[in-house]
């Protein structure tokens, strides 16, 4: 974020093979690109949904946003580009994200002393839409091939750089 003080005009975010992070830092992440939005809700199983939303306390960049992604966006990745893209703040380029973005977890633990982790709530996009096990579609589809790899070309910058 230090490093984006100087206001530019665009973002571009490479998110490819990011397998997520802290939810509070999506909402942290968000808030530089607007205030006062739904960037996802935690459903329990009985009871009303609970809105996550963007930090405004975070000063707003007034930046546009296109952001990188592929399967290997995963759980935080994921919950921040559906809020992206829910939320029109920017455009998605590459391929689908991996669709896995549950709630938070819990940890049972088990008679051998181990634990398994279970989602405590069910994680819905800011539409209200799950993601986890479908992810999250791009508005321009540039994925990466072998060939891409091989010859140094990335598609996905290009696709980026087109939009401009």
């Amino acid at each position: 974020m230090a490093k984006l003080r100087d206001r530019p005009k665009l973002v571009v975010l490479d998110l490819r093979g990011n397998g997520g992070g802290s939810p509070r830092e999506v909402t942290r992440l968000l808030g530089a690109f607007a205030h006062g939005k739904v960037t996802s809700y935690f459903c329990p199983l009985k009871g009303e949904c609970v809105p996550n939303r963007t930090d405004d306390s975070v000063p707003l960049l007034g930046a546009r946003l296109i952001v990188l992604t592929d399967r290997g966006c995963a759980s935080a990745c994921g919950d921040f580009s559906a809020a992206v893209k829910d939320n029109g703040l920017g455009t998605l380029v590459g391929t689908r994200t991996a669709g896995a973005v549950s709630g938070p977890s819990q940890a049972y633990l088990l008679d051998d002393g181990s634990a398994m982790l279970l989602p405590k709530v069910r994680h819905l996009g800011p539409a209200r839409e799950t993601i986890d096990t479908i992810g999250v579609p791009v508005d321009h589809y540039a994925p990466m091939t072998a060939l891409d790899l091989a010859t140094g070309r990335d598609p996905g910058v290009a696709e980026a750089l087109a939009l401009l």
